[in-house]
């Protein structure tokens, strides 16, 4: 019945007497707050429970489950999935993971959408093909996010793309398809992800689905700041804010602001941080988690392009706990690698390398740029094996990482920089070409 429960829930799973209670209290292996009751360690509490034989376990599982069912008031849909998955009852426990991961999405909790959705996906063998689709694209958005295996995001857009087309729905396609991109442009599969928004478009366009056709125009828009052109990513914006304001969304024009904000990052306008700061004004009103976290990282992002290092060191501050307290550490990760790079450009070296040195090496591309960090600090400081280092962590990048990521550039940069530190203009130009 968990860390902390009541008395009832507990008489209503396995009736004791108030002498049991009293003595356990006494031998100082439960505690009391109030009317609720609490194990003093939680070792105490997982060495109890392993005691327990696993066909009893299965059973005050399942009388759990039907105690907490019961209980009047707003039901706790995860707290009933985990005792009904332990009580075996596949059935109940998808389903209660099902309405969980909706109630998570509604308030923001991304890492509990994700938790909750793989565990309604593993359970749901035979679930409606609607109920899967939706799961499938929340997982989807979750685990983009909150799931440091970028590629489990992946997998799922792709799988709900293959249940749109063997159900022959345009419109699940084109969701699908955006989802897909999401997950894609994580892995920094931009071409792909651009060709997936443009099929989506391309499939809702006929049947003018106003609010998928604004969702697949702002991530056009967001694929063309990002990694494209930034002046296509107005238009894009432009398209998708006249869709937005057609169907009544509230998310999409927060989107798009974002992505406006970072094209105009792009194109060297001091006036982008002030863009970027407005729309997390405007997703901390609405309670939008992902957009929170999309604009901190694009604020630390365009922070950093504009040598902006006060502004950076702000975005950080403010947002490390938040994406901490959020459960996704990719966002989180990727201003931790800019602030590195803040910290270089202000020749705090030192800083600088201890935040490179943080890289998680399930993320692909991450070493090769923490070694280009290096590989920069040392070539700044005359060091004769910085260029070594740095073709190493180029020769990684080409490796890992398809060749449209974003990374090769920071790397080609590191390279052109170490080159004209040396006093070779010949490989600079060479790089600063390719």
């Amino acid at each position: 019945i968990g860390q902390r429960f009541d008395v009832p829930l507990l008489q209503a799973v396995l009736p004791v007497d108030a002498e049991a209670i009293a003595e356990a209290q006494a031998r100082g292996v439960l505690l009391a707050d109030g009317r609720v009751l609490y194990f003093r360690h939680e070792l105490i509490r997982e060495a109890i429970e392993s005691s327990i034989s696993p066909q009893r376990l299965a059973d005050l599982h399942a009388r759990a489950m039907t105690a907490l069912a019961a209980r009047p008031g707003r039901a706790d849909y995860a707290r009933l999935a985990h005792h009904a998955e332990l009580a075996g009852l596949e059935g109940d426990a998808c389903r209660y993971a099902m309405l969980a991961a909706g109630e998570a999405e509604r308030v923001g909790a991304v890492h509990e959408v994700w938790l909750q959705a793989d565990r309604a996906l593993r359970l749901g063998d035979h679930l409606a093909a609607g109920d899967r689709f939706e799961l499938l694209i929340r997982y989807a958005r979750a685990s983009n996010f909150a799931n440091p295996r970028l590629e489990d995001a992946v997998e799922a857009a792709e799988r709900a793309v293959a249940l749109a087309d063997e159900m022959r729905d345009p419109v699940w396609g084109a969701r699908a398809a955006v989802a897909l991109a999401w997950t894609l442009w994580s892995l920094e599969r931009v071409v792909e992800a651009k060709a997936a928004v443009e099929r989506a478009i391309a499939a809702l366009a006929p049947d003018a689905d106003v609010p998928e056709l604004a969702r697949a125009y702002a991530a056009l828009a967001r694929m063309e700041a990002t990694s494209f052109d930034p002046a296509r990513a107005a238009e894009a914006g432009a398209r998708a804010l006249q869709l937005a304001e057609q169907a009544g969304l509230e998310d999409v024009p927060i989107d798009v602001s974002i992505s406006l904000g970072l094209a105009s990052g792009h194109r060297g306008r001091p006036e982008a941080l002030d863009m970027l700061t407005d729309a997390l004004d405007r997703a901390k009103r609405a309670g939008l988690t992902i957009q929170m976290v999309r604009t901190y990282v694009n604020l630390t992002t365009v922070a950093v392009s504009l040598r902006a290092h006060a502004r950076v060191d702000e975005v950080r501050r403010e947002a490390l706990p938040l994406l901490q307290e959020f459960h996704t550490p990719v966002p989180a990760r990727a201003i931790e690698f800019f602030g590195a790079r803040s910290l270089l450009d202000r020749g705090r070296f030192a800083e600088a390398r201890t935040l490179a040195a943080r890289c998680d090496p399930s993320l692909s591309g991450e070493l090769p740029v923490a070694r280009a960090i290096e590989g920069l600090i040392r070539a700044r400081c005359g060091e004769p094996d910085s260029a070594q280092l740095l073709n190493e962590a180029w020769a990684e990048m080409r490796a890992l990482v398809p060749a449209e990521s974003s990374r090769h550039a920071m790397i080609r940069l590191a390279l052109v920089e170490a080159a004209w530190l040396r006093d070779d203009r010949e490989t600079a130009i060479a790089h600063l070409r390719a």
